[in-house]
């Protein structure tokens, strides 16, 4: 499948920006960001848990279309966040199942600008056949909240266009509308029949646009060869993506004049001139620079960033673009100026990184545990830490490896078991410490908790940290901006920060 891939990067060239797009795609007028800055997208991989949703075997193979919806949407996610000017969530990011209701709800709950149900089909035709292709439902025409209609026949225009280049069959763009044989009495304030489809409905009465995408025939042969093949849904994933950033007009962050945002403690500390933009403070860059051969591309860029009128207008560690501070080599020198903060943004490749620190050092997954409460792989463990930490702002290569760190690589060989999903040692200090449900519950508390130290700002999610009270008896919110602060707060050693901050230097020397 790698060729189809090849062909669907090369139309990103020809469409995905500026005048090109403009010139050879029509869209309606999108709306803009209901939040005034950017777009929210929330990814909803369809069933999970005990539904299976569409199960099929040919040649002795079962595929279970939960399996193929999370792959799907885990790389529509990660292939989106490659955007500027967009964030994106999941309903689930393991083997849950929310219900339509609650997944409605979790969109509602980012104010999401659109609600994206990722799902493969299944049908036989009267003469026992079945179907191949792809096919996208949207909010029918109407009166009640209309914008959703039009806004989602345009999103789902621009995925029908990158879909339609990995070969499968466009079976095109449909609504349907409540049968009163199966749903009496649905119907909009507007007095029309309601949407058929309950993820559909739902976010329209909750103002969002929804759609549900069916990738494939998971009940046809060929389709399902297809679905076999991991490499083919990452395309399908990126066809996705790259039709919902052409049509809300957005470009690589690489493209983009972003703002990274370290932490808030940091967004209002000028740096002074005596470090950087100064003779002093090129001395140290240059001489860094110098050492380090492999990201001189990088430290050119940053050096000549450092000494522009833009940045001496206010010299912000946030003003960096956001393609130089998601370097290595940025990430190395400005660590020298400012420590290391708990709380930024990172992109996607981090995942990779955390996957390959983890790999290098031949640990065994404890996947006998972990498949039954969230993550069956590391994969999927880094995934979620990805997901939990974003949600809140936290460094995601900070969670990784301070559980790392904990656990003695998953290993607990302390007083905390695996199956406690405890992976900071919360509660445990003369105690057995803290349970947790799942995979995801422990992380985001982990989560929660690193946010309390790192900073001011409010939970974005349900406090699940059984911890969060009992520290506010001892320490303030944002009383350990950088990692090193953590010593003697999160752990009475007075090197525990530090011991962090040194495994940074093993996860980034992955990517030399």
């Amino acid at each position: 499948m790698k060729h189809v891939l090849t062909k669907i990067v090369a139309c990103v060239a020809m469409a995905i920006f500026a005048s090109l797009l403009c010139a050879s795609v029509a869209y309606a007028q999108v709306p803009a960001p209901k939040n005034g800055n950017n777009y929210i997208v929330v990814i909803d991989p369809g069933h999970g848990g005990v539904d299976g949703g569409a199960t099929k075997t040919f040649n002795a193979i079962t595929l279970k279309e939960k399996t193929i919806n999370l792959k799907i949407a885990l790389s529509l996610q990660r292939k989106l966040m490659e955007f500027g000017g967009v964030e994106v969530y999941l309903t689930r990011a393991s083997d849950i199942n929310p219900t339509i209701d609650e997944r409605v709800q979790i969109a509602a709950d980012y104010n999401a600008d659109l609600f994206i149900s990722v799902h493969i089909n299944s049908a036989v035709n009267g003469n026992g056949t079945s179907p191949t292709g792809f096919e996208i439902y949207v909010p029918q025409t109407g009166n009640y909240n209309a914008y959703t209609a039009t806004f989602g026949y345009d999103i789902a225009s621009g995925i029908q266009r990158y879909l339609s280049f990995t070969g499968l069959t466009n079976r095109g763009i449909k609504s349907k509308e409540i049968s009163g044989e199966y749903f009496d009495g649905y119907y909009y304030p507007t007095g029309e029949l309601a949407d058929f489809y309950g993820i559909i409905r739902g976010a329209r009465y909750a103002g969002i646009t929804g759609m549900i995408v069916e990738h494939a025939f998971i009940s046809t042969e060929a389709d399902f060869n297809l679905l076999c093949d991991d490499s083919f849904l990452a395309e399908l994933g990126y066809a996705d993506a790259l039709g919902i950033a052409e049509v809300l007009g957005l470009s690589l962050r690489s493209q983009v004049a972003d703002q990274y945002q370290v932490t808030e403690s940091y967004k209002s500390m000028t740096l002074n001139n005596a470090v950087l933009g100064s003779t002093t403070g090129n001395t140290i860059f240059t001489s860094w620079a110098a050492s380090n051969n492999n990201t001189l591309a990088n430290a050119a860029s940053i050096r000549s960033f450092i000494t522009s009128s833009t940045y001496q207008n206010h010299k912000q560690l946030d003003k960096l673009p956001v393609e130089l501070a998601y370097s290595n080599c940025v990430y190395q020198f400005m660590k020298r100026i400012v420590g290391d903060p708990v709380m930024g943004r990172q992109d996607t490749s981090v995942i990779d990184l955390m996957i390959g620190l983890w790999n290098i050092n031949g640990r065994t997954y404890p996947s006998e545990v972990y498949s039954t409460k969230g993550a069956p792989d590391i994969e999927a463990f880094c995934q979620i830490i990805y997901m939990v930490a974003t949600s809140e702002g936290v460094r995601p290569d900070l969670v990784f490896c301070q559980a790392m760190k904990e656990t003695g690589w998953l290993r607990f060989t302390g007083s905390v078991s695996v199956e406690q999903c405890n992976f900071a040692g919360m509660g445990a200090s003369g105690n057995a410490g803290c349970v947790f449900s799942c995979v995801q519950e422990g992380l985001l508390a982990q989560v929660q908790h690193l946010k309390y130290y790192g900073s001011t700002e409010p939970l974005y999610n349900d406090n699940v940290d059984p911890r969060w009270n009992a520290v506010s008896t001892r320490w303030p919110r944002g009383c350990a901006p950088t990692i090193p602060d953590l010593s003697n707060r999160w752990s009475t050693t007075s090197n525990y920060g530090q011991a962090i901050v040194t495994m940074f230097d093993r996860l980034y020397a992955v990517n030399l």
